[in-house]
């Protein structure tokens, strides 16, 4: 087969002048014989992909915030517990370590003082441990994976 000085050799076959108007055409798209119904279907599958795949997302997110609540819940009625308990562990602390100072033959102004002084101190580190800790506590790691798997940079926030 000899080909024109200008022509490439392909392992396409070689156009005929009839296939259409565009049969002769020099342009570098020639070999793409794509219809409307083929690019029409192709969109419907790419609009459905599309759709499956914020679907999945969104199952994904509802998913995490199932578990977050449940996981809030848990929480707060373990938290809630504790800290009853914990009331109930200092109160018998501190009636013990009354009782104890009235063995000791002190005035009840006196023991008063001396126990409302030690849960006054108490109070102070539990509060300054508190604000200490709260610092700490972020959502933002969950926040910055949820956006990259949307495809958001979480760099552009900060």
């Amino acid at each position: 087969m000899a080909t024109a000085p200008h022509q490439q050799k392909t392992d396409r076959p070689a156009s005929d002048k009839t296939d259409g108007p565009s049969a002769g055409d020099d342009s570098p798209y020639r070999h793409l014989n794509t219809t409307v119904d083929e690019t029409l279907s192709s969109l419907r599958w790419l609009a459905m992909e599309k759709q499956q795949e914020y679907l999945s997302l969104l199952e994904l997110v509802s998913a995490e915030v199932r578990l977050a609540k449940k996981s809030a819940l848990v929480t707060i009625l373990a938290t809630l517990t504790a800290f009853v308990f914990s009331c109930f562990c200092w109160l018998v602390i501190n009636l013990f370590m009354a009782i104890g100072l009235h063995k000791l033959d002190m005035h009840f102004a006196l023991i008063s003082l001396i126990v409302f002084s030690i849960n006054a101190l108490f109070a102070v580190l539990g509060f300054t441990m508190a604000k200490k800790t709260y610092r700490r506590i972020s959502l933002m790691p969950a926040c910055r994976i949820l956006l990259s798997a949307v495809g958001l940079s979480s760099q552009q926030g900060e």
